[in-house]
């Protein structure tokens, strides 16, 4: 055997530089390698199996090794490389690993006991029986592309450290189950842990690592350093539990399931007759849920709980590809997000479903990210022991609700009940923040969105909620943008419609004001109906219509940039948009707080002639508006909004489209004078209103629509318009007297636009408007006088630019 031995030494020398560097047959390698260190090594080994052939064999090479091994004669468990001479007489019995048995002593319980050790004389020693392992079922279902096979695989390497991850099954298309009804995976493991240990360098020793205590005590990049070390930074050990019990642990992988797909329901049944005809019972159901917005899951998750009602106590959610740096205690958005997240699950399961949160990419050779991952593992097999096995329900009774759909002529009344699937439009949604120049090739081709706006004007809130639009996990944060950043994103454009939870009608919100009234009654039952709160309505995507091909998913990359009125960063800006070549929109962010003051006019005339050849790309944005003003009643709101849009489209008019033409005027334009630019009005609150999140969600679609549609205009480049824009002067190297002309200008146009009259015949009210100009606000007076004799009331309104008072005065007067 030494002889042998020896030779297997020289042919593990010559093939040593041909797999140098491949991870998957270094490891190979390497146990190989240890079994030829092994004395007790199976002369039938040698003699049918050399290195050489090992190598060259097709199929893996431990598989062969195994079942010569096990020809010799002796006992196997999961250790191929165990030393034979801890059994003095080997039992001559088949070990069936496939089914689970072993082979164990009836007097001690050990495996492969000496009969000389033994002690115990009540039967004899030495004899052998089989004992089945206990068996633990466990239920694995999820969409599409939610890492189901990847979690497969990570179950398979956590019981066997020796087991190759077959990455064959991981691919980017559908799985292989996908068009299987269940696809059994079996793996014999006793739950153990891993300990992970970092080098201390100065001493040569290694330091436990506590990745709870690591995320709370060390920064969030040194935090993110621990995941990044190597081999040579970092080791794992396996910890053992008491008794080192195995088990037989049967992973039952359901089809990838889509909601959009129309037979995704019969799926579902068909696991459900599978497992019924396998008189199975399970101890733990896993759904798992890829990063991205759950929307698309909700109806197969409630689906699944109607069906599977009786196993409802054992729901537990996955989260995969995590990035497990963001468990960093300072990242709050991300515990916030996975907060909401797994309450809206909860929801939809009615029970106490587990979190479990895992990276199940095991092809990183990363020691402290696969650690971890292994803790996760024994985590979830831990809680699949724990729980008791419940048998699934033979019978079968579900029923689903119908959905009601409206007109909105009809004035909320039912005009016809069909059945649908409450699918979703969303896609995956990924998205880049950072410098330009990093921006990915893919990405080059996303229609481009310029945001323009002063500072506390809602650009950068606008870009929260259009990343809550395209992934509805991401939650909506306060932050200003200090730089030009882009953000790049893909949706397919769903639209969003309002569910009444207690009869499930559909409330269409596209005309939603159109729907009341249009005198003073129905504008009150509009802004009850807009300040409903989620006990009465859920927001949703509408589902697709089946008879309509499925829209496309776009690519956008949107550019925030920092307050026009900060001079700071101008050069910078100007330096960013002109490297971009091409814009698809810009986007003019006003809030309809803040009054168009002389020096915002400035600030927007100097921009129009930096993106001179953009302006017919040019939109308006009208932020911190009160949907409840949307009503036709309130006639005052479409008059201010209809000269605000009118004096900012004056300003972006390419020179020669005016009688004037280039002598631009800051007088208010008259509107068949000129091509009036599109608006949008948006309120930001992030309160839970679902009508209002609707109604903002489809703002931002026509947004992006309006993105889509426009020709891309690109930026002259060339030294000529260079040096015009340098040439350019900005309000802020304005003088003194320069300054005071302009105000002169614009307050004499004032003065002859400060009263505007106009009288309602339908109703008999009058009103008049009267502007009156401050240093940073603006008062609105408005009479109103009723028209019944009888009552001699007169009300005098005043709204300052934060709307708390006015609600407050609303109160008062009801």
């Amino acid at each position: 055997i030494r002889h042998e031995r020896l030779d297997l030494e020289k042919q593990l020398a010559a093939v040593e530089e041909r797999i140098r560097g491949k991870w998957h047959v270094q490891k190979e390698y390497n146990l190989l390698r240890d079994w030829t260190s092994r004395e007790t090594l199976p002369k039938t080994v040698m003699e049918e199996l050399t290195m050489a052939q090992v190598y060259e064999a097709k199929e893996t090479p431990f598989d062969k090794i195994k079942e010569i091994y096990l020809k010799s004669g002796s006992v196997y468990d999961t250790d191929p490389c165990e030393p034979l001479e801890m059994l003095a007489e080997p039992p001559k019995v088949d070990i069936d690993e496939d089914e689970g048995i072993l082979c164990v002593c009836v007097i001690c319980g050990e495996r492969g006991c000496d009969k000389a050790a033994c002690k115990a004389e009540e039967v004899e020693r030495g004899d052998v029986v089989r004992k089945e392992l206990e068996q633990i079922n466990i239920l694995l279902i999820g969409d599409a592309q939610s890492g189901k096979t990847s979690l497969v695989e990570t179950f398979r390497l956590y019981g066997d450290t020796n087991y190759i991850v077959n990455t064959q099954h991981i691919t980017k298309d559908n799985n292989s189950s996908a068009n299987e009804t269940l696809k059994i995976t079996s793996f014999l493991a006793d739950l153990h842990t891993v300990q992970i240990r970092k080098l201390k360098v100065s001493t040569g020793s290694y330091d436990v690592i506590d990745l709870e205590e690591e995320a709370k005590t060390q920064s969030e990049e040194d935090f993110e350093d621990l995941f990044n070390l190597g081999p040579k930074d970092a080791e794992t050990i396996i910890i053992g539990s008491n008794g080192a019990k195995k088990y037989r642990f049967n992973i039952y992988e359901g089809p990838s399931l889509n909601e959009s797909d129309e037979n995704y329901e019969k799926y579902i049944f068909s696991i459900h007759q599978s497992i019924v005809e396998s008189e199975s019972q399970f101890h733990q159901v896993l759904f798992t849920l890829a990063p991205g917005p759950v929307t698309g899951a909700r109806s197969l998750i409630r689906t699944f709980c109607d069906i599977f009602s009786n196993i409802n106590s054992l729901f537990s959610f996955v989260h995969t590809k995590i990035d497990y740096p963001k468990l960093h205690v300072s990242n709050m958005q991300f515990q916030h997000s996975m907060n909401e997240r797994q309450e809206m699950l909860q929801q939809y399961t009615q029970s106490t479903a587990t979190p479990y949160l895992i990276d199940n990419n095991m092809m990183s050779n990363r020691p402290v990210q696969c650690g971890k991952t292994m803790n996760v593992v024994h985590d979830i097999l831990l809680a699949a022991i724990s729980h008791p096995s419940v048998e699934l329900k033979r019978s079968l009774s579900a029923s689903y609700k119908t959905t009601v759909v409206y007109d909105t002529d009809s004035k909320l009344q039912p005009e016809n009940t069909v059945e649908i699937t409450n699918g979703s439009l969303l896609q995956r949604a990924s998205f880049f923040s950072g410098e330009a120049s990093d921006i990915p090739a893919t990405v080059t081709s996303a229609y481009t969105i310029l945001v323009l706006g002063r500072s506390q004007s809602g650009k950068s809130t606008l870009v929260e909620h259009i990343k809550n639009y395209a992934d509805s996990v991401e939650v909506i944060s306060n932050i200003r943008a200090m730089r030009t950043l882009p953000t790049v994103f893909q949706s397919n454009l769903p639209i969003y419609e309002a569910i009444q939870n207690d009869n499930g009608l559909i409330l269409n919100v596209t005309h939603l004001a159109d729907i009341f009234s249009e005198d003073y009654s129905g504008f009150l039952e509009y802004q009850e109906l807009l300040r409903s709160s989620e006990r009465n309505f859920v927001a949703r995507v509408s589902p697709p219509m089946t008879s309509l091909p499925q829209p496309k998913t776009l690519a956008y990359m949107i550019l925030d940039t920092p307050g026009i009125n900060n001079s700071v960063n101008d050069d910078e800006a100007i330096m960013k948009l002109v490297s971009s070549h091409s814009f698809s929109l810009v986007l003019i962010v006003i809030s309809f707080w803040y009054p168009l003051t002389v020096e915002l006019q400035l600030a927007l005339e100097y921009y129009s002639k930096v993106l001179q050849g953009l302006h017919c790309n040019v939109a308006f944005l009208h932020t911190h508006v009160d949907y409840a003003d949307h009503h036709p009643y309130n006639e005052d709101f479409y008059r201010n909004l209809k000269m605000r849009n009118l004096l900012l489209s004056r300003i972006f008019q390419d020179p020669g489209s005016t009688p004037e033409g280039k002598a631009r005027s800051h007088m208010v334009p008259k509107e068949d004078e000129m091509e009036e630019h599109p608006s949008f009005t948006l309120d930001l609150q992030s309160d839970k209103r679902p009508i209002t999140h609707c109604l903002n969600c489809n703002t931002i679609r026509e947004i992006l629509c309006l993105a889509a549609s426009n020709s891309p205009q690109r930026i002259d480049t060339s030294d000529e318009n260079m040096n015009r824009i340098r040439a350019i002067p900005h309000p802020k190297n304005f003088t003194d007297s320069q300054r005071r002309k302009i105000q002169e200008s614009i307050a004499a146009e004032d003065e002859k636009q400060k009263l505007l009259s106009v009288a309602d015949d339908r109703i008999g009210r009058s009103y008049s408007l009267k502007y009156t100009s401050f240093h940073k606000t603006r008062a609105i007076y408005k009479e109103l006088v009723d028209p019944a004799p009888s009552s001699g009331l007169s009300f005098l309104h005043t709204r300052s630019p934060s709307t708390t008072h006015e609600k407050s005065l609303n109160s008062h007067l009801e």
